[in-house]
């Protein structure tokens, strides 16, 4: 960008020492080359997702990969926001640049069912409902590891109590078995932990709710 306003400058006839403010579009007519540059790229993005040839087909399978690689609930173009972990791999990943782009400049995407992709697998995330930021996103990789997304895969049937490892341990997991030999995830000591508090404050609300019914 220093190169061309420094082009501009000594075209204008003006010193390279004035502050840049003073090169606004509405004093000459000018647009900036970096806004410019951004609202081409997500212009030619926002074409790649409506595209219904092979660049669209393209586009929607990479987005599902991008969702699976962080873990998300639904389409990144939806969930993504700054407080996910990004694994190194996608540091330079151009879609993710793109809807990282996007939130920069406060846009949002109103998409169609078929490209939120929602996962369905329960009504509680772990992500951040159950786990805070920092905490999940130090455990996002295991949790991969054994498929869980939520807190009702971790529960019996009445939500009420956690599943033992042992029996979570015997469900498929995304990679190979011996992950089921190994020893309990951190992950999931946190998860009991919350689970044995929620437990016990419902038990207290029951017993608080009997006591009433009683005096009265």
């Amino acid at each position: 960008m220093a190169p061309f306003k420094k082009v501009f400058k000594h075209g204008m006839k003006m010193s390279l020492t004035i502050p840049d403010s003073i090169l606004h579009k509405n004093i000459y007519n000018i647009n900036n080359i970096y806004n410019n540059q951004n609202e081409a790229k997500i212009s030619n993005f926002i074409v790649q997702l409506n595209d219904s040839g092979i660049l669209g087909k393209i586009t929607r399978l990479r987005l599902i990969s991008l969702q699976d690689k962080l873990w998300l609930e639904q389409s990144p173009l939806l969930e993504y926001n700054e407080n996910i972990k990004l694994p190194h791999i996608l540091r330079n990943n151009f879609i993710l640049k793109m809807i990282v782009l996007s939130k920069k400049l406060e846009i949002d995407f109103n998409i169609n069912n078929n490209l939120k992709n929602t996962i369905r697998g329960g009504r509680h995330l772990i992500r951040e409902n159950i786990l805070s930021t920092t905490k999940f996103n130090r455990n996002m990789e295991t949790l991969k590891d054994f498929n869980i997304m939520f807190l009702d895969q971790l529960t019996t049937l009445s939500g009420m109590h956690l599943i033992p490892w042992n029996s979570i341990c015997k469900k498929q997991t995304k990679t190979h078995i011996s992950l089921k030999l190994k020893a309990v995830r951190p992950w999931y000591n946190l998860i009991k932990e919350k689970v044995l508090l929620l437990e016990n404050k419902l038990t207290w609300m029951e017993s608080k709710i009997r006591l009433s019914s009683t005096i009265l």
